[in-house]
């Protein structure tokens, strides 16, 4: 039964959902500590992209942000029904630091539309 509750939950809120149920119940802090640490540490290096071009893919969302750094993951959102995408994505650069270069001009234009970068928040 828990496994059902759980299984649809990302990474990051399951990480989340487990910290909070820790912090109540006041138990096991050597799991707590890791947990805490893990959960500040683990979007550092991802920047989330909106108003991307409905054609932008994977491959051109990475192309143009490799400019500032190695990118190890780019991920363009699609409609699960449709299969156009949503207009947003996520790039991970293998050095966190990368970051602040992308977001200290956070307009850019990739495939000919202008799209913000922000930091990927929890």
């Amino acid at each position: 039964a828990i496994l059902k509750r759980i299984e649809h939950l990302s990474k990051t809120n399951f990480l989340t959902a487990l910290k909070d149920l820790l912090t109540r119940e006041k138990q096991n802090c050597i799991l707590f500590n890791f947990i805490c640490s893990n959960i500040s540490t683990m979007e550092q290096g991802k920047i989330f992209v909106r108003g991307l071009n409905w054609n932008t893919d994977k491959n051109g969302l990475c192309n143009y942000f490799s400019q500032y750094g190695e990118v190890t993951d780019c991920v363009v959102i699609y409609d699960r029904d449709t299969g156009k995408s949503k207009g947003f994505g996520f790039v991970t650069f293998s050095d966190p630091s990368v970051v602040d270069g992308v977001l200290a001009a956070p307009m850019h234009t990739i495939d000919g539309r202008v799209v913000e970068a922000k930091p990927r928040t929890v």
